[in-house]
């Protein structure tokens, strides 16, 4: 049995052999003197005829396509030679992956086969040199395509490998790194859930080349960035949206937009465990200060009940006063119609504590006031004059007579 399967063996290498020496008789006589030279040399010779090799040589493309046909025919019998793997990475940072069309399956074949970190990260450094090249993006980036498929799980493998501790070593993570910038430039769909795997990662320098990359999808991760802010846990949708709010290349609007559905999904988790309480106070405020920054007044609904939603949290000591004051703020400014009426029975709250010698921030009982003013909110009226006449510092008094001298009547 053993002969049988080196006799087949032998047949097999025979068949390579031929085939090789065929597709080189097809060649244009004024590409061959290369060729020839590379076929008469040893692998340390070929590697000596692709290093001397003039890049501006007609014989050139075709040199290197000739020796990328080599490596991959050999590279299962080869892989241990060093000097192979030299002849391999060599060749691979010679020839742009742009030059022909053929060069990128055959680096994708061969990236596929190797388990050297140095060829791996040669043949990356090729794609993510060409990736910004139109025939390179029309042969190989549109769709879901090859390469782009291999590497996606090449990255994938990567970094669970890392956060299992398994794949920390300086040659990994220098890998890793690489696979995440080639994935940016390639900018296909089919990458952001790799890439955001990353960026979720604790390591913040892999976090940061991820987003780096990922600021590159800017009007591409669109959809599954709704749906991350919608279905993923908490972590995830405070992350998915410093993702679109850090991005220089989205829109105000959809970062707007992406803010009000984050908002909204905390009004679901202002419940929530202890554990996840303050990834949610996180995902709120940066959602309201987004939402006030650009001064969206198209969720006057929403707005009302994040601000109910405040209260409570502020009582049970979820939110400080300077984050209660935020969201105060936010609210007065973006849903001024529904504003007055709450602040106005909140203050009402408020006074009735003092009258009962509860304590009362000082700072949030002058928020109200201050935003009652600005309201200018007539129906403010009483519970401005009833504060008048509580034992507020003189700052709140003051503010309170002042407040009820804009209301507009």
């Amino acid at each position: 049995m053993i002969k049988k399967n080196r006799n087949f063996f032998k047949f097999k290498q025979v068949g390579y052999i031929a085939a090789f020496f065929t597709a080189l008789s097809f060649y244009p006589a004024q590409a061959l003197n290369l060729k020839k030279d590379f076929v008469r040399e040893n692998i340390k010779g070929k590697t000596a005829v692709i290093t001397a090799a003039d890049t501006s040589d007609s014989e050139f493309t075709d040199l290197c396509l000739f020796s990328l046909r080599f490596i991959q025919m050999n590279y299962v019998l080869l892989s241990s030679d060093d000097d192979f793997i030299l002849l391999a990475r060599e060749t691979v940072k010679k020839i742009p992956a742009a030059a022909d069309s053929e060069i990128p399956p055959l680096l994708e074949s061969i990236f596929s086969m190797t388990e050297n970190a140095g060829l791996q990260k040669d043949i990356l450094d090729n794609f993510i040199l060409c990736a910004d090249n139109p025939s390179f993006q029309a042969a190989v980036l549109d769709g879901d395509s090859s390469p782009v498929r291999r590497i996606n799980t090449f990255t994938e493998k990567k970094i669970h490998n890392f956060t299992a501790g398994t794949g920390t070593a300086e040659t990994d993570v220098a890998l890793l790194k690489t696979a995440i910038t080639a994935l940016g430039k390639f900018k296909n769909p089919s990458s952001f859930s790799v890439l955001f795997a990353c960026y979720m990662c604790a390591d913040t320098d892999i976090a940061a080349q991820a987003e780096k990359a990922l600021e590159n999808f800017a009007g591409i991760y669109n959809k599954q960035v709704r749906v991350l802010i919608t279905n993923g846990n908490i972590t995830e949708k405070r992350r998915a949206l410093d993702l679109v709010l850090n991005n220089p290349n989205n829109s105000d609007f959809f970062k707007a937009e992406m803010s009000e559905n984050a908002l909204a999904q905390t009004i679901k988790c202002s419940a929530v465990a202890a554990a996840d309480a303050e990834e949610c106070v996180k995902l709120k405020m940066t959602a309201v200060r987004e939402l006030y920054r650009v001064s969206w007044t198209r969720s006057p609904a929403l707005m009302k009940d994040v601000f109910i939603a405040a209260q409570k949290e502020y009582n049970a000591g979820f939110l400080t006063d300077s984050r209660f004051i935020e969201i105060m703020y936010a609210f007065t400014r973006l849903a001024s119609a529904e504003a007055g009426t709450h602040l106005s029975a909140y203050l009402k709250e408020l006074n009735k504590n003092r009258e009962e010698n509860k304590d009362v921030s000082t700072p949030v009982v002058l928020a109200v006031i201050q935003s009652l003013q600005l309201l200018g909110d007539k129906t403010a009226f009483d519970d401005l004059l009833y504060a008048t006449y509580q034992s507020y510092p003189e700052e709140v008094l003051q503010a309170a007579r002042d407040a009820l001298s804009k209301l507009k009547w």
